[in-house]
């Protein structure tokens, strides 16, 4: 008996139904970030990285900027990375984000680190430090401060996930901004997505340098519309970084 359009379009929508909670399962972190168990996590991760040569994997690297009204941005970077063995670089121990008090809010970060026992540490706020950024050259005068933090039990076999929630409040209301993100880093990055969020209203203009063919998925809710890259795995590129906000050459413009 031959299947009907509607029996076929079940069929069709409990396949992707099913694919997507696969995803979500692989991907415990994604869906249910700083609550998935140890006992989750951990083989999730593990099996998600692989079991190549690099010393460090990114699982997600992934960023948010809500934009509003009033040119004010919230931006969101939440990073979940595995320790593969021992040698890596001494930032991926370390947390820091850098702002402007004259013009944002003070940033918050939250950290979880599971080591490879399922022991879970949590950021301990008392040991954020914070200091000046200095300027490039005497002339120059800044404002700008940085946070920044040591990250408990960073090992190899551990899983680090990181949360960064600033706000930015623009100099100049109505002016705009041009801003970036950055895909791909100096070690395997398995998923990268990058969100933009923004009144229906705001002119969103963009342009993807050296990740040709990469265009986002684009969605309207009520007054807001969504715009979605998403991209990975990607090997790692030749600049290094620390799983900080950040920008280089491979970036987005707005």
């Amino acid at each position: 008996m031959r299947p009907t359009a509607a029996a076929s379009l079940v069929a069709t929508l409990l396949t992707l139904s099913n694919s997507s909670a696969g995803a979500s399962a692989a991907e415990p972190w994604r869906d249910q970030p700083f609550t998935t168990s140890p006992a989750i996590l951990l083989p999730a991760a593990r099996a998600a990285a692989g079991s190549g040569d690099a010393r460090v994997v990114v699982l997600l690297d992934e960023g948010t900027e809500t934009f509003e009204a009033d040119d004010s941005v919230t931006v969101r970077y939440h990073s979940v990375y595995r320790i593969q063995r021992a040698g890596f670089d001494e930032g991926w121990s370390a947390v820091s984000v850098a702002y402007a008090p004259g013009r944002d809010d003070r940033p918050a970060i939250r950290v979880r680190v599971v080591s490879e026992d399922g022991t879970e540490r949590l950021l301990d706020p008392k040991t954020i430090d914070e200091a000046p950024v200095h300027a490039p050259s005497p002339e120059m005068y800044s404002d700008r401060r940085v946070l920044r933090a040591p990250l408990p039990g960073v090992a190899p076999g551990a899983v680090v996930e990181t949360e960064i929630i600033r706000h930015d409040r623009s100099p100049v209301p109505g002016a705009g901004s041009v801003r970036r993100f950055t895909f791909g880093n100096g070690v395997p990055v398995q998923r990268t997505q990058f969100i933009v969020d923004a009144p229906r209203r705001v002119p969103l203009r963009f342009a993807v340098i050296q990740l040709e063919g990469l265009q986002p998925v684009r969605t309207t809710t009520g007054d807001r519309v969504r715009l979605s890259f998403e991209k990975g795995p990607l090997r790692r590129s030749r600049t290094a970084r620390s799983p900080c906000p950040r920008s280089s050459p491979r970036r987005r413009r707005w």
